[in-house]
């Protein structure tokens, strides 16, 4: 795994970069975004996120994989990344501890659809897609996470244990009941700390199933919340940009 990576030069070699939000196996979407991604000749970046939830996971995951491979996309760790490493880890050792609930579910139903070949192939491609993506990328201006950026990042780019699962997890309070959703209470303390001019774009947290939700920082940073609830109740978001 890679903590924190600069992809300004692989960008540069096409028209911009198309950022996706958390996929969650909407293969139907994503295929739309995968249009326009080929079409406009843009880099794809995927905040996290790709399986779970949704009725294509693998296909999702391997159509994503194809663009990897070939130097045209790359891929945030998310907490569900991060769980299903965990999972066909623990499989193979014939010692599963990873909760099968929730989202995770629908994943591991596509996977024994698989021969057991194809299996142990697919199990094969995660894990070295896994193994070479990373918490943080940046571009020009522009830094992605799945979940959130600690503050402590933005000091000549440190990397902490709490960087690394602030990234994948958002900034969680831990002293506050969970939402009647089920979900921890989160807080955005960490985007007014974004430096100014730089612009931080994250999935993870559905703010808004309409339409991503913007928050300005007090260091005149900002945030681009993108996750709109795809596979959910609400629909895949993409942003293009150009550089």
């Amino acid at each position: 795994m890679i903590n924190y990576l600069d992809i300004t030069n692989e960008v540069a070699q096409f028209a911009g970069a198309l950022v996706v939000g958390d996929i969650h196996g909407n293969w139907p979407e994503f295929e739309i975004v995968l249009h326009q991604a080929r079409e406009e000749n843009l880099f794809l970046i995927s905040l996290g996120d790709v399986m779970d939830y949704g009725l294509d996971n693998v296909k999702c995951f391997r159509e994503l994989n194809a663009l990897i491979l070939n130097g045209q996309a790359r891929m945030l760790i998310g907490n569900h990344e991060f769980k299903l490493f965990k999972y066909i880890n623990q499989s193979r050792e014939q010692n599963v501890r990873v909760r099968r609930q929730g989202g995770i579910l629908t994943t591991i139903q596509d996977m024994e659809k698989l021969e057991p070949n194809d299996l142990v192939s697919f199990e094969d491609e995660f894990i070295n897609t896994y193994d070479n993506s990373c918490f943080i990328m940046s571009c020009g201006n522009y830094f992605f996470a799945h979940g959130a950026i600690d503050p402590k990042f933005w000091d000549q780019y440190q990397f902490a244990k709490a960087t690394r699962s602030m990234s994948m997890f958002g900034q969680v309070d831990m002293k506050a009941t969970p939402r009647e959703d089920g979900y921890p209470t989160r807080r955005y303390d960490w985007v007014d700390y974004i430096p100014v001019e730089k612009t931080v774009i994250v999935g993870h947290d559905i703010r808004n199933k309409a339409y991503p939700h913007y928050q300005n920082g007090r260091k005149g940073g900002k945030a681009i919340f993108l996750d709109t609830g795809s596979s959910k109740g609400g629909q895949l978001s993409a942003m293009k940009l150009t550089f």
